[in-house]
């Protein structure tokens, strides 16, 4: 059976998170975004028509595809996330989010993995995260050819996908009026 086809209890939507999230921890602290963008976007796929009655209408969703050059790209669909993948793509969207505010970059160990806090109410990291540096994440898009996946508009269209608008109002502020 799918994961689509398994009932939802909370254990196991915890389990699957936790898994999601060590998953995308580990593809960013190798750096490797293009990895983490397609787990994401997969993420985001893979629940493309599910609909629940607590979730509300459908909201846009993305689809990334990988050329063997290592070129993503971006097209509009609809679609809503199942439970599981919400916090995967929501803690993915708040380092982008911290990336593009110039604010410290860290994720919690693949072992210990839970969500990303919110970015701009994080005031410290705490013992358990790992930094990891915007040059090695700029040299990383430029070296993975991301430049097109990797901006401020698509951590936004993130944000407001897993219904975090006072997160990318706060980021459209911290961003200001940069593309004047």
């Amino acid at each position: 059976r799918s994961l689509q086809d398994k009932p939802e209890t909370p254990h196991s939507v915890a389990m699957e998170t936790v898994t999601l999230l060590s998953i995308l921890y580990t593809h960013l602290l190798q750096y490797n975004l293009g990895a983490a963008l397609l787990l994401v976007q997969s993420l985001i796929d893979s629940w493309n028509g599910e609909s629940s009655t607590n979730q509300g209408p459908s909201r846009p969703s993305f689809h990334l595809t990988a050329d063997g050059g290592g070129d993503v790209d971006v097209q509009e669909g609809l679609g809503v996330l199942r439970k599981s993948a919400r916090p995967v793509v929501r803690s993915f969207a708040r380092f982008m989010a911290a990336y593009f505010s110039n604010e410290q970059l860290c994720v919690y160990p693949p072992h210990a993995a839970r969500p990303l806090p919110p970015v701009h109410l994080r005031k410290e990291t705490g013992p358990r995260t790992i930094p990891l540096h915007h040059s090695g994440v700029s040299s990383a898009v430029r070296r993975q050819s991301l430049s097109d996946m990797w901006t401020a508009n698509f951590t936004m269209e993130l944000l407001l996908l897993c219904g975090q608008a006072p997160e990318a109002v706060w980021l459209a502020n911290q961003l200001g009026d940069w593309k004047g």
